[in-house]
């Protein structure tokens, strides 16, 4: 009888304890705006000049679950799928070169962060831009946007 109740309160142990785990996979709905200067969006494309630099000038994460903190734990930059820095700090401000040796035409610019919202798991997020390096100011395109409103792609930490 004793064992019986032992392996009874030890099973009703484990099923309170693999339910209580059940919000650790409740992600966060978040958008960000990222603001840029020197280069311009148009039609999803990011515009920069061959030979100049262009900078991450903020990144402001948006909790689209209203009245609701969200912080990011830093942003970490890519290009062409290569690391290339990284900013710790709010506004996760971020200067990018494009060098003369840089190809024209299409390059990846990719962004990580991690984002921890209230009642939400910790996430990560990565933001992807297509890049179109020009050879001059000339080449760019009129009309475009320095702050550009972005939907990532969240997904579950790796602890």
């Amino acid at each position: 009888m004793k064992k019986t109740l032992i392996c009874g309160l030890l099973t009703l142990a484990m099923i309170c304890g693999f339910s209580s785990c059940s919000d650790d996979n409740d992600l966060p709905d978040v958008s960000f705006v990222v603001n840029f200067d020197d280069a311009t969006e148009v039609d999803g494309v990011l515009y920069v000049v061959q030979g100049e630099t262009f900078d991450i000038e903020s990144i402001t994460p948006i909790n689209n679950e209203s009245n609701k903190a969200v912080e990011l734990g830093g942003a970490t930059y890519y290009w062409d799928y290569r690391p290339i820095g990284a900013s710790l700090y709010k506004p996760f401000a971020f200067e990018i070169t494009v060098t003369p040796a840089t190809s024209l035409g299409r390059h990846i610019l990719e962004i990580y962060c991690p984002v921890y919202a209230v009642d939400k798991a910790p996430a990560n997020a990565i933001m992807s831009y297509q890049v179109e390096v020009v050879a001059s100011a000339d080449d760019l395109p009129v009309g475009g946007n320095t702050s550009v409103p972005t939907t990532a792609q969240v997904s579950k930490t790796d602890n």
